[in-house]
């Protein structure tokens, strides 16, 4: 506001920044209300077209160091050192990325692979895969056979017993060699 005692320069620089305060805000905004837009699904299939280092935390306790290197409608394939960790959407709690905000992807980003697909990839019967159902507990074996609404575990070494797992319960699988 100019005072009749105030310099017009001082007051138009005043105004400069009061516009260039507001339309940092404004912008700010717009983004904040576009990602309000987005769906999880969208946010890691952007991390994974933008190959980001992230931290996924899964419900059963996991915390995955690496990047997200494919999404699918009910699945994402999290990169780490040593494994690739296929982890069902439900089941991700959280993912942090230390660079700063995410671009959201969109559904052509999504891929067509289903956590079930990764799973008879894996069904060799030589594989060692690590299977986490609900509860947490990793369970390590080779794919022996999958059914409607099971998978079926043989021993990962000689012997040992037959784990029955049920496919809806099944929250992450372990496997160094799960490709999407």
């Amino acid at each position: 506001m100019v005072s009749e005692f105030q310099d017009p320069d001082v007051a138009l620089a005043g105004a400069r920044v009061d516009a260039a305060v507001a339309a940092r805000r404004g912008r700010r905004r717009e983004r904040d209300l576009l990602m309000g837009d987005a769906h999880f699904v969208d946010i890691l299939a952007g991390l994974a077209a933008s190959s980001a280092p992230v931290v996924v935390s899964t419900v059963s306790g996991s915390r995955l160091q690496g990047s997200i290197v494919a999404v699918g409608p009910d699945v994402a394939v999290v990169a780490i050192p040593s494994h690739q960790v296929a982890v069902r959407i439900r089941a991700i709690s959280s993912v942090e990325q230390p660079g700063g905000p995410a671009t959201a992807g969109d559904a052509s980003s999504v891929a067509d692979i289903h956590l079930v697909d990764l799973l008879w990839e894996l069904a060799d019967g030589s594989t060692t895969v690590g299977v986490v159902p609900d509860g947490g507990q990793r369970i390590d074996g080779t794919i022996r056979s999958i059914g409607e609404d099971v998978v079926v575990l043989g021993p990962a070494a000689r012997p040992g017993p037959t784990i029955y797992v049920a496919l809806d319960s099944l929250n992450e699988l372990w496997s160094p060699s799960v490709s999407a």
